[in-house]
């Protein structure tokens, strides 16, 4: 779309130029044929006009010429691209490594970048084996750093074949691009960085070098909580080590975005040793009496939502967040409940229902929900006959409305109910 507007403004600036320069020249040609005494000071000018003219219609043309070059050699690097997509496809599959001539490095490459977003194991391993062989990865790291680790844009573009690659050889160059003003080359350093250390069998020695990226890169960042999506999607990428990636930054001083980030790519994986980091950082927090940053302890309870179950520290630390002076944490808190015992969520959530934040009511009512029979029964009681008037009335209302109730609802054992109001109710 852009390349088209972008045509038509050439075309319109053409136009315009001819214009001008056909109709200054035949203003000429009428002064031209005028008495001897006409001013000569009209023909300058229109000789002048009719020159800028001309010459913008040159500039123009000459600016379709490069654009249409590009074009065509975009198109020709595109359709060699899928060529050597089909050729790395049959290696990762046990094909033999071709022979890459030099003419042929960038489009290798790049065919290599497209395959190694959706391979994995074995495969990736073999592909990157077969890249290293045929020269394709040593060009892309002399183009990253001749490039000054992305600050050209063809060193950029090698810094993303690099980080889709994985190359372990090109973690000095994630590590300093990983903190350039350029979003499109920091972000590809720091995901670089995170396949990278996917793909080792250890964490170490590449995972302190990960941490470090990774807080560098939201140091240097104008807006940490921006970078908070990005960063959560990369560490996400970690694979194995996501849980002990997790418990580095979550143990070292790191900006509140990175550990907030930390705590969504728990969520988004929801690897149960993670959630085990999770639960033990909560627990030692609070043993300590530290302050957790409300989003923060928001991002916690909400990936120990995700993941389903609550330990005893989780559950705890759940329980506590539901008086939070934060609504997005005591809903969070709600949410997170569904995963822990009975005896513990439920007289929690009754006393959530009557919480001072409406999103904290539903939350609460739709938590109590998905706890089970025992949830339903104890919703259908405050219905009816909690001591507030506003959770009444929320209770009813999530009652009433079955599309509020989770898809995955925990169907809890059934048991002799008991009061969560005070003196009963």
């Amino acid at each position: 779309m852009r390349r088209a507007k972008l045509t038509v403004v050439f075309i319109l600036i053409l136009s315009a130029s001819v214009t001008v320069a056909v109709t200054m020249g035949a203003l000429l040609l009428r002064y031209e044929g005028a008495d001897a005494g006409q001013s000569g000071s009209w023909r300058s000018l229109l000789v002048a006009m009719a020159g800028v003219g001309a010459g913008i219609g040159l500039v123009t043309i000459a600016h379709l010429s490069l654009f249409a070059a590009r074009q065509l050699g975009a198109e020709r690097l595109s359709k060699r691209t899928e060529g050597w997509l089909k050729v790395w496809s049959v290696v990762a599959a046990g094909g033999e490594p071709p022979v890459v001539e030099r003419g042929d490095l960038i489009a290798a490459s790049e065919g290599a970048a497209l395959l190694m977003q959706e391979v994995e194991g074995h495969e990736a391993v073999t592909l990157r084996r077969a890249l290293d062989s045929a020269g394709v990865t040593g060009n892309d790291l002399r183009i990253a750093a001749a490039g000054g680790a992305g600050s050209t844009a063809r060193a950029a573009a090698a810094l993303e074949r690099l980080a889709w690659a994985a190359v372990p050889a090109a973690m000095p160059l994630f590590r300093k691009a990983a903190t350039s003003p350029e979003p499109r080359v920091a972000q590809a350093a720091l995901l670089g960085a995170c396949r990278v250390l996917a793909a080792q069998g250890a964490a170490e020695p590449f995972g302190r070098e990960v941490a470090a990226a990774i807080v560098a890169h939201a140091v240097a960042a104008r807006e940490p909580y921006g970078s908070r999506a990005f960063l959560a999607a990369a560490m996400a990428t970690t694979g194995p080590h996501q849980a002990w990636l997790a418990a580095t930054l979550l143990e070292r001083p790191a900006p509140e975005a990175v550990r907030a980030a930390t705590l969504d790519a728990i969520g988004i994986t929801r690897m149960s040793e993670a959630g085990a980091v999770v639960s033990r950082w909560l627990g030692s927090n609070r043993e300590a009496g530290r302050a957790v940053e409300p989003e923060v302890l928001a991002a916690a309870l909400k990936a120990l939502a995700r993941l389903g179950h609550l330990d005893g520290a989780a559950e705890d630390a759940a329980v506590e967040a539901t008086r939070h002076e934060h609504p997005g944490v005591r809903v969070q808190a709600a949410h997170a409940l569904v995963g822990a015992r009975p005896e513990r969520a439920l007289p929690a959530l009754w006393d959530l229902l009557a919480d001072r934040s409406f999103d904290a009511r539903l939350a609460a009512a739709t938590a109590l929900k998905a706890c089970g029979s025992e949830g339903e029964a104890l919703l259908k009681r405050c219905a009816t006959s909690h001591r507030d008037a506003f959770a009444m009335d929320i209770a009813s209302l999530v009652r009433s409305r079955q599309g509020l109730t989770p898809p995955a609802a925990r169907e809890a054992p059934q048991s002799t109910a008991v009061s969560y109001a005070p003196g009963g109710s």
